[in-house]
């Protein structure tokens, strides 16, 4: 089988995806919904404080638990 290739607009989303991920600064299993909000142009400032609070939020309380 044969993958279709990206586009350049997937392609940029799924490189800032990784890094935010890579970074701790989102969830991994927030990516799917953040990328079809990224690439319909979707994604609102309040959309990122979210995103990126919450996961910051996450981390806190996963290293407080250990």
């Amino acid at each position: 089988m044969c993958e279709e290739a990206q586009s350049p607009a997937e392609q940029l989303a799924d490189i800032t995806l990784n890094r935010l991920v890579e970074a701790g600064l989102i969830a991994d299993r927030r990516s799917d919904s953040i990328k079809s909000k990224l690439l319909s142009g979707d994604a609102r400032e309040q959309d990122w404080r979210i995103w990126i609070l919450g996961s910051l939020a996450e981390s806190q309380e996963q290293q407080e638990e250990d």
